[in-house]
Formats: C-alpha cells, structure tokens, sequence
C-alpha cells in the first residue's frame, strides 16, 4: 500500500486494487431514473475540479461510479451535491475529529474520508476499504425535468 496526506488524514491505498474494484462497477446515478441522479449524470465532468480528478486518479477512484449521490436544492437554479467513492486502504491517522471535517479543494468542492462503510458494491466485499466523501456546491441543473 502507498501512503499519502491529505488534510487532517493520512491515508494508506492500493490504486491498483481500488481500480480492479472499479472494473466491476456501475455509478448509482446511472441505475436511478429520478432526475437529480439524471441532473449529476449530465454535470459531473464539469463539476470535479481537477484538484478532485488529481486525487481520485492517484486512489485509483473512476469519477462515473458513486457509490451514493444525493442533491439539495441551495437557490433557484443552483444545487448542492453530496456522494461518496469507496477505495480500497485505510485511515492511518486523522487529527481531532471533533473539528470541522472537510477539506476544500476549491471554494465550492470540498471531501473528506470516513471509515463508515455504506453501499460498497459487490466488487469490494472482502477489502479494507475508506470512503471519499464529497460536497459539490453551486452545481448547475441542466436536464429538462426537476
């Protein structure tokens, strides 16, 4: 396992497992028919920020296969999103807990890391695994329906 920092968390992670895992992986947004899913199926690649993209290549995370996406409307016409990745590692060390959790990669992304597991497709049972949380703000809605 190779081993990195990322704001309060120091994080242990195999890409290459975490990217055999994905090979088996459909995203959720893409097995929902609401139309928030349907909205971040449309908006995701402008909506991850390089400095995301950067991170979940070195995880070895594919940005099309959430694991969970849900969506709050923040203005009219202007959504939050919120979801998570799994990859295969774990948390070394994280600094006081008790504080604010996030990490902001820009002004309107921001992730942080979890050891709760939840809606780990089948491809990662078996595996130490840690999730990605993220938090996308100002998201445009660009599909017909709401």
């Amino acid at each position: 396992m190779e081993q990195m920092q990322i704001g309060k968390w120091s994080i242990e992670y195999s890409t290459a497992l975490t990217r055999e895992a994905y090979e088996h992986c459909v995203g959720s947004p893409e097995t929902c028919s609401c139309s928030y899913c349907q909205n971040w199926v449309q908006v995701r690649h402008f909506t991850y920020p390089p400095e995301a993209l950067a991170i979940f290549e070195r995880l070895g995370i594919n940005p099309k296969c959430e694991a969970e996406v849900w969506e709050v409307e923040t203005a009219p016409g202007s959504h939050l999103y919120s979801g998570w990745f799994h990859f295969v590692g774990r948390i070394v060390e994280e600094e006081d807990v008790r504080a604010f959790r996030t990490h902001a990669l820009t002004a309107s992304f921001s992730i942080e890391f979890s050891s709760r597991i939840a809606l780990a497709a089948e491809s990662f049972h078996g595996l130490p695994l840690v999730r990605l949380e993220f938090v996308a703000e100002a998201v445009p809605w660009v599909t017909d329906t709401l």
